[in-house]
């Protein structure tokens, strides 16, 4: 089982091996392209494999399951689920398309291949990791053992284990690919001394720039053809999916004023109730008229107490209650319990005695009375000079479950803590009562302990306080209203127009948000904000697309204390984004092409070539000199990024002048004032070198790039904004 827990922990098991397994799972040989039988819908198709809405469900099904393997107690939110069921299409999606390629290049992973990464002399590292004891260091060599009896296992640790191998397997693939694009490339050595002489071949240049901040932003003026220029010359750039625009209005359901005037007369009377209580019945008055968690006997230092009753729990006698107060939604009311000096932070080891009659216990466990004999004889030996260390004595003799990982020793914990199952209030209170140092017996439902008090922070005041938590909730009344006001406003107003006017005249914020994405999760302000997406890409109640101008009904449920009414603004096809909306993300790269051009109408014909001269003439000017570069620098010396003034300076003669020169910041001249060749050199294996491994880093950087490539080649079709 140890083994099973590292290949549970190996990190790649939920980053990678959960969606390979998840496709292998769904979509099993996708050579074949056989699926289930075509149904009316289907969620999507890629690359002309069509995914069904069984099998997508199939999918994000089997993605929950995997991590609630690794995580039983989670409790999915809806955030959760839209997250899995992006992961479950993103992994099926690459599955196919990597696939595809696969299989048009031969790429597989033989049986020999997997039983080299299993059991070979250099296995896959998450086999190095699960067969690693992490308290020895020590590879276990059981391996082949442990695979070979896999059907033996649960059905639980089969799927886990099956995930893993499935995972291996297709990790190695996914290398082979890679290693396959990286050794595509071949760099001659002509490159390779080309690449030597940009790198050390020098030029020695003086410069003057006119910079564009010299011209104000407001004395330039762009044309609606300078718009269009750019945008024809970049039009690529602004390749997009379908997007929408809504507007919309959120109707919160919150608690009216006579709902406020209710829940303050009850709490009211339940602290009248609860200050008039005798001690012993105030845990039952707790457990009963509370909406949070039940009675809390746990000892609390004044820190550790909100500030709105830390004081008076602090400074009163027992008994004290403080009156009603409102923190947010909720109401609270609290009575001081007791008072006493304790210790708030304990450490300890322990050895525990299991007996026959303790759930779980082993069938050949002693006695009680055998159990408290073994225990006492621990105590009063572990309390003797020179006796055996703590920790040994507790692997030889305590059946504490959590032995193998911390020998006995518990370490520091908070007073009341329940780090462990068997800390209960026996345990804790044993220790609390002891002195550092000492040697004790305590029995609990686990069994007998005999514990060593290690350590304990010095005594201080805490208390024990009994806190009721009431929820401020909207009345039934309330929520009718708040849904007739909302229904009222959908009904009425079945256009934008109409919807503005009513909003307007009625103070509801009106929201919008551009560039909305089908299978999009976010709207400001809204908490369930896939009802409202999947109304703007859908179909209204007769079964007709959602069209521009129209007005949704109410969506959400009061459940969520929130309701929405929205509109269909616009629909921003797929393809390219106009040019009208993208001039703001234009402006700044037009408004230096503009200040360029501006910059070299203003020069007089006969500029010169004598740098003194220029910069007399010209107000503003920068100048740099001497500067020395190289072809392949990355920036001018106090200029920053300007690589056509870079190539205009290894592109004129000797001692030549050169100019103007409209860069990224300014309009240069540059003169050369000396050059310096690069040294000879005959081999050129560590450019050749260098050239392979930046496009090795390169075919690792553009792997995404690439993966839309594939993704743009697959025509993906997805409708899963019908769905979910």
């Amino acid at each position: 089982m140890a083994i099973i827990g590292r290949i549970r922990q190996y990190s790649g098991l939920t980053v990678i091996f959960v969606g390979v397994a998840l496709a292998a799972f769904v979509l099993g040989d996708l050579g074949k392209r056989n699926f289930r039988s075509k149904s009316d819908t289907t969620v999507g198709k890629i690359a002309g494999v069509e995914i069904s809405y069984e099998d997508f469900n199939r999918a994000v099904s089997y993605q929950q399951h995997l991590i609630k393997l690794n995580n039983p107690q989670i409790n999915f939110t809806s955030e959760d689920l839209f997250s899995i069921q992006e992961q479950a299409w993103n992994h099926l999606v690459d599955s196919i398309i990597y696939y595809e390629q696969f299989e048009k290049l031969g790429l597989t992973i033989s049986k020999k291949e997997v039983d080299d990464m299993i059991y070979g002399e250099n296995p896959h590292p998450g086999i190095v990791s699960s067969f690693t004891d992490p308290e020895t260091g020590e590879y276990e060599q059981n391996r082949n053992q442990f695979f070979s009896t896999l059907d033996q296992h649960n059905p639980e640790d089969r799927i886990r284990l099956t995930a893993f191998l499935t995972g291996i397997k297709d990790e190695a693939l996914k290398a082979k690919y890679k290693t396959l694009l990286n050794q595509s490339y071949y760099a001659p050595t002509a490159f390779a001394e080309m690449r030597y002489n940009f790198a050390n071949e020098k030029r020695d240049i003086e410069i003057v720039q006119i910079p564009y901040m010299a011209i104000p932003d407001s004395i330039v003026t762009l044309t609606d053809d300078d718009y269009q220029k750019y945008y024809d010359e970049h039009k690529e750039s602004y390749k997009r999916e379908e997007t929408r625009k809504i507007e919309y209005v959120i109707f919160d359901i919150r608690p009216s004023s006579t709902d406020i005037s209710n829940a303050e007369n009850k709490i009211g009377e339940v602290y009248n109730k609860l200050a008039a209580l005798q001690p012993n019945e105030v845990p039952r008055f707790v457990n009963e008229h509370t909406h949070g968690a039940s009675y809390d006997s746990l000892w609390k230092t004044q820190r550790a107490l909100p500030p709105q009753i830390a004081e008076v729990m602090f400074f009163n006698a027992p008994g004290t209650t403080v009156p009603p107060y409102r923190d947010g939604d909720f109401y609270y009311t609290t009575r001081l319990m007791e008072e006493a000096m304790r210790s708030d932070t304990l450490e300890a080891e322990h050895i525990l005695i299991t007996f026959k009659g303790i759930p779980g216990a082993p069938a050949d466990s002693p006695t009680k009375e055998r159990a408290q004999f073994l225990a006492d004889s621990l105590a009063n030996a572990l309390k003797k000079p020179n006796a055996m260390p703590f920790a040994l004595c507790a692997l030889q003799f305590s059946k504490d479950p959590y032995l193998s990982q911390n020998a006995g020793n518990l370490g520091r914990f908070a007073d009341g803590a329940k780090n462990y199952p068997f800390m209960v209030y026996a345990f804790n209170e044993a220790i609390q009562n002891g002195k550092t140092g000492d040697i004790i017996t305590v029995e609990t439902p686990f069994g007998i302990h005999v514990i060593k008090i290690s350590d304990k922070n010095p005594p201080q005041k805490m208390v024990r306080i009994a806190t009721i938590e009431q929820i401020l909730l909207p009345s039934k009344s309330t929520i009718d209203n708040i849904y007739a006001q909302a229904s009222k406003f959908a009904t009425e107003n079945r256009n934008i127009e109409a919807f503005h006017a009513t909003a307007e005249a009625n103070n509801y914020n009106i929201r919008e948000m551009d560039n909305l994405q089908a299978m999009g999760n976010n709207l400001s302000g809204v908490h369930q904000a896939r009802q409202v997406i999947r109304w703007a890409f859908g179909k209204d109640n007769k079964n007709n697309q959602v069209q521009v101008n129209d007005v949704s009904g109410v969506i959400g449920n009061v459940t969520e204390n929130q309701l929405v009414v929205a509109a269909l603004a616009a629909i921003n096809p797929k393809g390219y984004a106009t040019m009208e909306s993208q001039k703001n993300a234009m402006q700044y790269q037009i408004m230096r092409e503009k200040k360029g051009d501006m910059t070299l109408e203003k020069l007089d014909e006969n500029v010169g070539t004598d740098l003194e001269t220029i910069k007399t003439k010209y107000e503003g000017t920068m100048s740099e000199t001497p500067v020395q570069i190289t072809f392949s620098s990355s920036g001018l010396p106090g200029f920053g990024r300007e690589p056509l003034v870079i190539g205009s300076a290894f592109g004129i003669k000797e001692g030549a002048f050169y100019g103007p020169v409209k860069g990224m910041n300014g309009v240069y001249f540059i003169k050369e004032t000396g050059r310096t060749p690069a040294e000879p050199k005959e081999d050129y294996t560590e450019e050749r070198t260098q050239m392979q491994n930046e496009f090795a880093a390169r075919t690792r950087n553009s792997l995404a790039i690439y993966q839309n490539i594939l993704r743009e080649n697959a025509k993906i079709k997805d409708n899963r904004h019908l769905f979910y």
